[in-house]
């Protein structure tokens, strides 16, 4: 029976030129002060030889198992080589997570609530997972990688973590649909990534503004108005309307029903993807009428800049 396991980790550096036997075909060729582990066996009565990596990039123990996988294949009558060339050859066809999530925003173009919705999706995922996955072949990932573009956030910015596992999930189950990967999805929260993480809603610290005390309203909105400058009017805008500040930053022109006074903010603009009609005040309309004597040749906007 061949003897296994020879060579001794502490001195691999100090081998001198030449080729030493780890055992069951396991080598070490050390030549001109290059180390490389080599596999020797025989097929079908060939010789063949088959290459494992530098000792720089491949310790001993990783030289073995490898070399013990390539013994098993070997024993069921299959070629090491062979199977590793055909295991390359798939993965050049497996695009990498960032290329498939390149993919996944294209194939879903046309269901997105606005352009401003697909660039939080694709600016989300370049900022936290390329850095970490983005090169990986997607039919690689693990729940162990997952957690790597995960843990860095997932206490301290809650939210905005769960919303990348979201997107992860949702483009690792698009490359299950188009045959890229295979298995559970590890980025999935039920059941998977919910027995190592807490929930977010334990880790939220969110503090929203506090409220201005309704007595100083009046003298807020008297002070505001006599600052004379677009911001302060969009702000007296969005008071008057309860509107979001992106909604009244992004306001145009065409959105506003002067005859009917009403604001209609299409829904391409709202979170719930319908069309949204605000009632426009005589104080909200002076504040329009204002801006319109201030209006810029050729921009859409009511408030720019």
């Amino acid at each position: 029976m061949r003897t296994l396991n020879r060579l001794p980790a502490a001195h691999l550096r100090r081998l001198s030129d030449g080729m030493h036997a780890d055992g069951g075909g396991l080598y070490l060729r050390v030549r001109d002060s290059q180390r490389a582990w080599l596999l020797r066996y025989q097929l079908k009565g060939k010789a063949r030889e088959m290459g494992l990596g530098t000792l720089s990039d491949v310790n001993l123990a990783t030289a073995r198992e490898l070399a013990a996988e390539a013994r098993k294949l070997l024993a069921l009558g299959q070629d090491p080589l062979e199977a590793r060339r055909h295991a390359l050859a798939a993965s050049a066809s497996i695009p990498t997570f960032k290329q498939a999530a390149e993919a996944f925003l294209v194939d879903r173009e046309g269901s997105w609530r606005g352009a401003r919705v697909r660039d939080k999706w694709a600016n989300t995922l370049a900022r936290y997972a390329d850095p970490v996955i983005g090169g990986m072949p997607v039919s690689t990932i693990q729940v162990t990688d997952v957690l790597r573009v995960l843990r860095p956030i997932w206490k301290t910015t809650p939210e905005t973590a769960n919303r990348v596992r979201g997107r992860i999930e949702n483009i690792l189950d698009w490359a299950t649909a188009q045959h890229m990967r295979s298995g559970p999805n590890p980025a999935v929260w039920r059941g998977t990534l919910s027995a190592i993480l807490p929930a977010t809603t334990c880790l939220k610290t969110t503090r929203h503004h506090p409220a201005l005390p309704y007595a100083e309203l009046a003298a807020f909105m008297e002070e505001l108005r006599n600052r004379r400058g677009i911001a302060a009017q969009a702000l007296e805008f969005a008071v008057l309307t309860a509107a979001r500040t992106a909604e009244v930053l992004g306001a145009t022109w065409n959105e506003i029903d002067w005859a009917s006074k009403l604001w209609i903010i299409p829904a391409t603009r709202m979170k719930a993807g319908k069309d949204h009609r605000v009632p426009l005040s005589d104080a909200a309309t002076a504040v329009i009428e204002d801006m319109a004597k201030l209006r810029l040749a050729g921009s859409p906007l009511v408030f720019p800049g």
